[in-house]
């Protein structure tokens, strides 16, 4: 169950942040890899700006980051995924609210 539930996160997210930008670095010039190690040192993030913040970042690295977070993922009874599981949730509403977005655009 908790595999399934996993694979739809990152298979969602995956979906989702085909509407980001996929640059390899961000406008500050760092590489998807560091934006993913500098959010995951962040969370949980201390309050609603600084998480918003984060995840946006990450969104933004697009599927390569999404992958490097899925990647991170060990099974339940053998690590941590608390964090990383997280993080992908956190991309994955932010994807989400960008999407919303840009259909209530388009349907005016």
């Amino acid at each position: 169950m908790k595999r399934n539930k996993i694979f739809s996160i990152f298979l969602l997210s995956a979906m989702a942040l085909g509407s980001f930008s996929t640059y390899a670095q961000d406008s500050r010039n760092r590489a998807a890899s560091t934006v993913v190690a500098d959010g995951l040192a962040q969370l949980p993030a201390s309050n609603v700006t600084v998480f918003n913040q984060v995840m946006g970042e990450m969104a933004r690295t697009g599927a390569q980051g999404v992958e490097q977070i899925a990647g991170m993922l060990t099974p339940a009874d053998k690590g941590k995924n608390a964090k990383f599981e997280y993080a992908l949730n956190g991309i994955v509403d932010r994807s989400e609210e960008h999407t919303s977005e840009l259909q209530s655009r388009l349907s005016i």
